[in-house]
């Protein structure tokens, strides 16, 4: 229930913000189509002789603009949520559960006395835990380097064929040469991050078991911290070295614009991600269904209900894992490089509509009925989006003031001469990213966690308890008894028979 309460809230706050990605979109279309590049704003004008025009206003003010739209946005989406999040803990009556973990059932150790309780208890050498966390973590740290290995040798390639072989990856359509090995690169990355993904998924588990936690909320906080840490580098290296490194390693980007090629690696590699995934989780729990009734199915007895259920998929806390893992993901897509292509709020919120609908046909018609479990929060995953936005505040400015050269689109706009583009970028990259950190901080501290009325009816309902558990009395009981002792004691028989007896 928290998870399509989640995705639900997530996806409302997503179509404001596919609105505005898409005004902005608009206006660079048509500036670059040469539409309003030229249209003069006679109100604006730099000086006697210089008149601002709409095209030049777009460039150097649009982008800029909706970066900051987009944080504050997210800021305000995560407040936002853990107000809503505390006001439905506490219709569910889960805001105050704490529940008293038990061990797991495969967490082995040998039999010890507790040094607090002297009851028997499993004991694990922590000495031995903290040696297999190591060699968990240089797997993981293996994994990462293979990733960013071949995310790097997959650009290279391309670049030694483009040099070497100018011909070899271009397409001629009415006399005009298109180069397309950059649109290749994305599709080999794409395939990459798929094959790398299946390998830690096929892992991970293996990992974290060998680490032998003794409960579930230590097993699945593990499992998660390295999840997100993993798929952070496999699902965004591609595009962090398009925005960041390509420039400096191979000296020029597809065309010489590589804000220009950084959104087509975004649109290839999203887009695809979308489709795919969509249809993964349509097709999937159905061929393992019929796959497993395959198996044990050799005649054309019709079987009941329970038996049904029997050959669905389990959807256990792995489940859930993966539909957070998602959209975690794209909102990482909708936010770290947004600013290259404004439409990737509104595909995420298409995507989510049908998101919705899927997950729900899934988890009622291709799913086992899952074993409900208390829940107030998301848990770790609100720690992950904060730290997100954090990240998507540095990416944004250094795409906007780096990849996009804003140097250059502010100085034609101010008529600057001899400036030093490196110092202005520089300057501008730090101003950005100190006031939206600042701005975002404010905004934290200003918006509380917890709304008002909630908080003073989960103080109520604590202060019930207390009356009910330590016999704890109020000003009423006070009030009460003040009351009967001014009306004197009252003698009460409980009488056996009536008197008409």
């Amino acid at each position: 229930a928290m998870y399509f309460a989640y995705l639900g809230y997530y996806t409302t706050w997503l179509g404001a913000a596919g609105v505005v990605g898409l005004l902005v979109f608009v206006a660079e279309v048509l500036f670059q189509n040469n539409l309003i590049a030229d249209i003069p704003l006679s109100h604006l004008q730099l000086n006697a002789t210089t008149v601002v025009k709409v095209g030049q206003v777009v460039q150097v003010y649009t982008v800029p603009a909706f970066g900051m739209f987009m944080v504050v946005w997210a800021t305000l989406f995560l407040e936002g949520w853990k107000r809503k999040s505390a006001r439905l803990a506490l219709t569910w009556g889960t805001a105050t559960v704490v529940e008293d973990e038990q061990p797991r059932p495969q967490f082995h150790g040998h039999i010890a006395k507790s040094p607090v309780t002297s009851a028997s208890i499993k004991f694990f050498d922590p000495m031995v835990r903290l040696q297999r966390r190591v060699v968990s973590w240089l797997v993981l740290a293996a994994l990462l380097a293979v990733v960013i290995g071949l995310t790097m040798l997959i650009f290279l390639l391309r670049y030694y064929v483009v040099t070497q072989n100018p011909n070899l990856l271009v397409v001629t359509i009415h006399g005009h040469a298109y180069p397309y090995g950059s649109y290749v690169a994305a599709v080999v990355n794409l395939g990459q991050i798929f094959v790398m993904y299946k390998i830690y998924d096929g892992l991970s588990l293996k990992m974290n078991d060998y680490e032998n936690h003794s409960t579930e909320s230590s097993y699945e906080a593990n499992y998660i911290l390295k999840a997100i840490i993993f798929h952070f580098v496999n699902s965004y290296a591609a595009l962090i070295y398009v925005a960041s490194l390509k420039n400096p390693i191979e000296g020029h980007c597809l065309n010489n614009d590589c804000f220009g090629e950084l959104r087509a690696a975004l649109v290839i590699i999203y887009g695809s991600q979308i489709v795919i995934g969509n249809v993964k989780e349509v097709v999937v729990p159905r061929l393992y269904a019929w796959f497993v009734r395959r198996q044990h199915i050799v005649t054309d007895v019709v079987v009941g209900s329970v038996e049904t259920q029997f050959f669905q998929s389990h959807y256990g806390w792995k489940g859930t894992f993966d539909d957070f893992l998602e959209m975690v993901l794209q909102f990482g897509y909708s936010s770290f490089f947004v600013v290259s292509f404004p439409l990737t709020p509104l595909l995420s919120f298409v995507n989510n509509v049908l998101e919705i609908r899927i997950d729900g046909y899934r988890l009622t018609q291709d799913c086992r009925r899952p074993r409900p479990r208390h829940a107030a929060h998301i848990g770790l995953w609100s720690t992950v989006l904060e730290h997100f936005v954090t990240i998507a505040i540095i990416t944004n400015a250094y795409v906007i003031f780096y990849t996009r050269n804003y140097a250059a689109d502010v100085s034609v706009y101010l008529n600057w001469t001899n400036v030093n583009h490196e110092f202005v970028d520089l300057a501008l990259f730090v101003a950005f990213v100190t006031v939206v950190l600042v701005f975002r901080g404010l905004l934290s501290l200003g918006i509380s966690d917890v709304p008002e009325d909630v908080a003073k009816q989960l103080a109520r309902q604590a202060f019930l308890t207390s009356k009910v558990l330590d016999h704890k009395k109020d000003d009423g009981d006070q009030a009460l008894n003040l009351h009967d002792q001014r009306l004197g004691a009252h003698n009460v028989a409980i009488l056996n028979r009536d008197d008409d007896e």
